[in-house]
């Protein structure tokens, strides 16, 4: 196996300390009780020398490279160049199609989320380890994150979150569209299709939002038992050839409807669903063996690709989330300005809102994002109010404009 230096060699990253050191005494415990040892090769990345995983494999122990790429993007796993697996398990096969060099191959998966120990906890479930429960019960202690938490339950899931009830009921309260919600929630109920749809509107208009708003009235009534939601971006990012997308995308969409009662919440769909007739052959597959989704599209072409499609367009609705009304956009802000400490004027809030008008960009995200950056600078300043100045000071200050100077 290579050697730490090699290794180091191979995934040098900027030093820092606490990832690497986060898996924990009793995980490492746990770990060294079975002739597992671990140790941080840098501040990024971890390795694990010797670990137990699944009998399908061809050898019955493999060495795990863990390597933490940015503070939120999460980690890539690497095993054994010569490990290949017989099993069943279309990801797994998959996985096992990434690259290779100096004896380790990069297994061809989203990275995955969380502490150091918490990733490690997931590549275990990932490799059916016999290690994986022990090391689960050593992290008992520590709270998983619901990242970590979907990653660890499901393989086809692993670049999605789980989403609780608790988390769509606070956004269910923010919605100025509660009805359309609703009627979102009760087409996921419908026993015949289409009971899909795409979402379709300006970025910035809450359509990513209005997803989740609709889980609220599924959860209160019991209509769902489990609402997953991926980026498509995240799901194919590093993938070259559409058949690497296809195969991606038949694996979410057999987890999605392995489980009755899930929902599957997909933003920017148009992503992940290639041009050959295989992406629409495997949606169209789903969607007839129960699948409930709802996704957004960033791009206009895929929803005439959709209605060009006999068989698609039969099993989803293409619904158009309208821009916010003037009123609506002003209370958005304003549950902004409610939300901090800071005294912010109604002349601030006017400011955002004329200036986000006035360039054409989507409302209310636009207008949030010019409050919040005041904010922001007068929390870092120090100051207590904000103020129409300061909504003008973001934009001059913006980085491409004070570039020209």
């Amino acid at each position: 196996m290579s050697t730490a230096n090699s290794t180091t060699h191979l995934l040098s990253a900027p030093r820092t300390v606490e990832w690497s050191a986060d898996v924990g005494d009793r995980l490492r415990a746990t770990l060294a009780g079975h002739d597992v040892r671990i140790e941080a090769l840098d501040g990024w990345t971890i390795r694990c020398l010797g670990v137990p995983i699944s009998d399908l494999f061809t050898k019955p122990r493999t060495n795990l490279l863990l390597r933490r790429l940015t503070a939120k993007a999460g980690s890539s796993v690497y095993v054994d160049s010569d490990l290949a697996y017989h099993g069943p398990d279309p990801t797994l096969r998959l996985a096992l199609t990434g690259p290779t060099r100096r004896k380790w191959r990069r297994l061809r998966t989203p990275p995955v989320p969380g502490t150091a120990g918490e990733a490690l906890c997931s590549v275990l479930r990932l490799l059916d380890s016999p290690l994986a429960d022990h090391a689960s019960g050593a992290l008992a202690n520590l709270e998983l994150n619901e990242s970590a938490k979907s990653a660890a339950t499901g393989r086809g899931w692993m670049a999605g979150m789980t989403i609780t009830p608790a988390m769509v009921a606070a956004t269910h309260e923010e919605s100025f569209r509660k009805s359309l919600a609703r009627q979102l929630a009760v087409l996921t109920t419908r026993s015949t299709v289409p009971r899909s749809a795409l979402l379709w509107g300006r970025p910035g208009c809450g359509r990513d939002h209005l997803m989740l708003a609709a889980m609220h009235s599924l959860f209160e009534s019991g209509r769902v038992s489990q609402v997953c939601q991926l980026s498509a971006a995240s799901l194919v990012a590093g993938c070259i050839l559409p058949q690497e997308v296809d195969s991606l995308l038949a694996s979410v969409l057999a987890e999605a409807t392995a489980t009755d009662g899930s929902v599957l919440l997909v933003r920017d769909l148009d992503l992940c669903v290639t041009r050959s007739p295989v992406s629409s052959a495997l949606l169209c597959d789903a969607f007839d063996r129960g699948l409930r989704l709802l996704a957004t599209v960033r791009s206009a072409m895929f929803l005439n690709r959709v209605a060009s499609d006999e068989a698609l367009a039969r099993r989803l609705l293409v619904i158009e989330v309208p821009p916010f009304s003037r009123s609506q956009t002003v209370a958005a802000v304003q549950r902004l300005a409610e939300s901090t400490d800071l005294e912010v004027a109604p002349a601030a809030i006017q400011a955002a809102i004329h200036i986000s008008d006035e360039q054409t960009t989507a409302q209310p995200a636009a207008a949030i994002g010019l409050l919040g950056g005041a904010i922001a600078d007068a929390n870092f300043d120090g100051r207590r109010q904000v103020g129409p100045d300061d909504i003008f000071a973001v934009i001059q200050n913006q980085w491409p404009n004070s570039e020209k100077e």
